[in-house]
């Protein structure tokens, strides 16, 4: 039997990045440390449904955007500038939102904290 080269590299590539990934979660320096489940499944949990509550509420940017606005720079100039910001908002909020979703799993950008401030469409940015 002939086995494709690239099958072979795939095989390696995948085994040698399963056993990356999992050594970071079994050797925590140099002694072994338990991981309680709860502590990593928490905010796992956590950045997902910050994820899916960022893609179905990211189009709130819009009129968020236009209130900031129009009180910063007043009615008209606030219109124009409102809309652009909360066309720009809605596609990142949406766009971060599904990244944090899909990457759930992923512990970046930190201790799984958010990759938007503020973390939700109706939070006040720090």
């Amino acid at each position: 039997m002939k086995i494709g080269i690239t099958k072979i590299i795939v095989t390696i590539a995948l085994y040698s990045g399963t056993l990356l990934y999992t050594t970071d979660f079994c050797t925590a320096g140099n002694e072994y440390e338990p991981v309680v489940a709860e502590e990593t499944v928490a905010p796992m949990t956590m950045k997902l449904g910050r994820g899916l509550v960022n893609v179905l509420t990211g189009w709130g940017e819009l009129p968020r955007q236009l209130v900031i606005a129009v009180r910063e720079d007043g009615v008209v100039p606030g219109i124009f500038t409102g809309l652009c910001n909360g066309v720009l908002m809605t596609v990142v909020r949406t766009g971060t939102g599904a990244v944090e979703a899909v990457f759930f799993m992923s512990s970046a950008p930190g201790d799984y904290d958010p990759l938007i401030n503020p973390r939700f469409v109706w939070g006040h940015a720090n």
